[in-house]
């Protein structure tokens, strides 16, 4: 078995309250996003309160030798989906997100 730490080709969309788009961590694997919710953030979390979907996309792609953790597969690039919004979400927002990944 090869392990390898993924590949510039393969995109991994988030699907959670945002991913912060300007985290120095991330900044360089992030390709676009969609926000779901309409508040048109591209995929941004629209307070600070939502972290969770930040904290997944360090887990999986935050990039090595940051300031931070190094995610499982540095090499590949996150795209963010926003479907929730103050821990509340839709069934038409989760679809949104699943059609725009």
């Amino acid at each position: 078995m090869t392990i390898t730490e993924g590949s510039p080709n393969i995109t991994v969309a988030v699907g959670d309250e945002g991913v912060d788009l300007t985290h120095p961590d991330l900044q360089a694997n992030i390709v676009g996003g969609f926000d779901a919710t309409g508040n048109n953030g591209n995929g941004a979390p629209t307070n600070n309160d939502e972290v969770h979907g930040t904290a997944c996309a360090g887990i999986i792609a935050a990039i090595k030798n940051n300031i931070g953790i190094t995610g499982v597969a540095p090499n590949c690039k996150i795209m963010s989906c926003k479907m929730s919004f103050k821990m509340a979400q839709t069934d038409e927002w989760l679809a949104d997100c699943i059609d725009f990944a």
